[in-house]
């Protein structure tokens, strides 16, 4: 079996395939260390037709995602799967083996102001479709757990694949040869910065036996990698894969907020443990032929010029297959729920606005206005508190107002006042109290509190003539 290594295509499927069938020797498989199907422009367009059909992949192709892909649709197969007919994509990790040839790889890249700024790599896989401006970059963003995942790994990796280059990995080769072809990686290369410090302990991890990434669009001159192997071309699932895909699918996050992983935990996949998983497939990991478009092709007599509505979030039905099978979860389904969940939430707080109109409530709701007392109530504490106890009982109003309404919009809250209507009753009390006309030999402690009070704003009762009350 012969194998051609591609670094970033950006969408010149047609350009490999035919610099493979001009070789001199027969290339039985390609793999691509991302950036693939890049769509820039009209031209570009032309590798949509291994998508709709049109044109179908001459070479077994397995490709990783880089920095310009169409996340939209990797993003439906986080675990890998066909994008077309023969063209299969390894998720955002994934281990995969061919003719007997071990294959690992990783997508995305790692972003050094990015992992200053927000930490995306330390996040959950939280982007979907529409995207806005930072999601839409940070959705190829390479992410600790996969890394996570893949230094669980055990057996020897005969390939790996990744689209970012290891951070330390100019330590072992020519470093003068490439600060020839790139000099301006100088800098960043003597403050440790030129690729990617996650991918550093999946190399000191699993040492495979060779290693492909693109990226920084370096020419290196290399040779088919030969292995002497006729069996048919087919793709299976890694069994020890699986099993840590399986143990580590609690720790799958689809949340915007950093998410911490077991440091000591060992998920390394157990022999029992592998056996299982081998059953619930059958003894078969052969990966089905199972490709189907989820979204109409473009097809070459439209105008790319035209209006396109923005992406929406679609459930990929190879992954929900793998999914079930294997008992793990799709985080396109968990986003989907968590939407379903919230627009559920937001309806049944409307109904509550409304008044449960829709179920036949009697409650009158066409008068616009809502009676309330504007009586400030009467003091929590019997005792008038100091300037320091104000403070004090100022911050348990502010918790008890956060405790009492779980609907309540407490984002922008420094004060909170209780506007709950009182009894009539209690109302007069209190009305009494505040006029200046009140009785002289008060003797319940709140009157004497506002007694207190009016000495203090004599001021605010009384106009210019004293005898006149405001």
């Amino acid at each position: 079996m012969r194998i051609a290594i591609v670094g970033c295509a950006h969408g010149e499927l047609d350009r490999i395939y035919k610099k493979c069938r001009d070789s001199c020797k027969k290339v039985d498989l390609i793999l691509c260390c991302g950036d693939f199907q890049s769509v820039r422009n009209k031209q570009d367009l032309r590798c949509m037709a291994y998508y709709s059909g049109e044109a179908v992949a001459p070479v077994l192709t397995i490709f990783i995602g880089g920095n310009h892909e169409a996340s939209n649709y990797l993003q439906e197969l986080p675990y890998g799967g066909w994008v077309a007919p023969n063209i299969y994509y390894l998720g955002y990790a994934s281990v995969i083996n061919i003719a007997g040839v071990r294959i690992g790889g990783i997508s995305g890249i790692y972003n050094k102001q990015d992992a200053y700024r927000n930490q995306s790599y330390m996040k959950g896989h939280y982007e979907y479709p529409p995207y806005n401006q930072a999601t839409m970059r940070s959705a190829y963003y390479t992410r600790r757990l996969e890394v996570f995942r893949l230094k669980q790994l055990s057996g020897k990796l005969d390939i790996f694949l990744s689209h970012d280059w290891p951070s330390e990995i100019t330590n072992h080769g020519d470093l003068n040869k490439l600060l020839r072809m790139k000099p301006f990686f100088k800098e960043d290369i003597s403050r440790k910065q030129l690729g990617s410090p996650l991918l550093d302990e999946v190399m000191k991890k699993l040492y495979p036996s060779k290693w492909f990434a693109a990226h920084l669009h370096c020419k290196f001159e290399g040779n088919y990698i030969e292995h002497d192997q006729s069996l048919p071309l087919t793709i299976s699932y890694d069994i020890e894969w699986l099993t840590i895909l399986f143990l580590t699918n609690n720790l799958l996050s689809v949340r915007d907020a950093r998410c911490y992983l077991p440091e000591s935990q060992n998920f390394t996949p157990t022999e029992e443990q592998k056996e299982m998983i081998l059953k619930k497939f059958n003894n078969n990991l052969r990966v089905p032929q199972n490709f189907q478009q989820t979204v109409r092709p473009f097809h070459h007599t439209e105008s790319p010029t035209g209006f396109a509505h923005p992406p929406i979030l679609i459930i990929n039905h190879q992954t929900t297959a793998l999914c079930e099978k294997l008992g793990i979860s799709d985080p396109f389904e968990l986003i989907r729920r968590s939407q379903t969940n919230l627009v559920h939430l937001n309806r049944f707080s409307s109904d509550q606005a409304r008044g449960n109109s829709s179920t036949g409530s009697i409650v009158d709701t066409s008068t616009a206005y809502l009676n309330t007392s504007l009586v400030l109530p009467s003091p929590r504490s019997q005792t008038i508190n100091s300037p320091k106890e104000h403070v004090n009982s100022n911050k348990n109003d502010v918790k008890h107002a956060n405790l009492s309404d779980g609907n309540q919009n407490t984002s922008n809250l420094g004060f909170f006042i209780d506007t709950t209507p009182s009894s009539s009753r209690c109302t007069e009390k209190r009305l009494r109290d505040i006029l200046p006309e009140q009785k002289e030999n008060c003797t319940d402690p709140s009157d004497l509190q506002t007694k207190k009070f009016k000495r203090r704003n004599e001021a605010s009762y009384k106009s210019d003539d004293s005898s006149v009350s405001l």
